[in-house]
């Protein structure tokens, strides 16, 4: 018998991983925060 186990996530908020995804890009952390800076 296989046995499973399930397990409940939740999807990720808006804009979690944006900074993660970014430097995947080649974005550097710098050039992360200025464009923060100017959105806000």
């Amino acid at each position: 018998m296989i046995e499973y186990t399930i397990y409940q996530r939740y999807p990720p908020l808006l804009g979690e991983h944006t900074d993660e995804v970014l430097n995947e890009l080649g974005c550097s952390d710098t050039q992360i925060k200025e464009s923060e800076a100017i959105l806000t």
